[in-house]
């Protein structure tokens, strides 16, 4: 709920800049997480895909002005 999809994480996120996928970027995965849980979506094969592409080097948190524990 911290996140206010300024997209500083995208920069860090080493998945994201390989890929250039928006939903292999943090910011992405919190989008797909959030509409997961404010919808009853189960979680398909592309949304574990786009998940399971965080490497978890947590990149992320390091230029989040938010403080997002991602």
């Amino acid at each position: 709920r911290k996140c206010v999809h300024c997209g500083f994480c995208t920069a860090t996120c080493p998945t994201y800049v390989t890929l250039g996928n928006e939903l292999d970027s943090p910011r992405g995965r919190i989008y797909l997480i959030k509409d997961m849980l404010e919808n009853g979506r189960p979680a398909d094969k592309e949304i574990v895909t786009h998940i399971d592409r965080c490497l978890s080097c947590l990149a992320c948190m390091t230029t989040c002005p938010s403080g997002v524990n991602y």
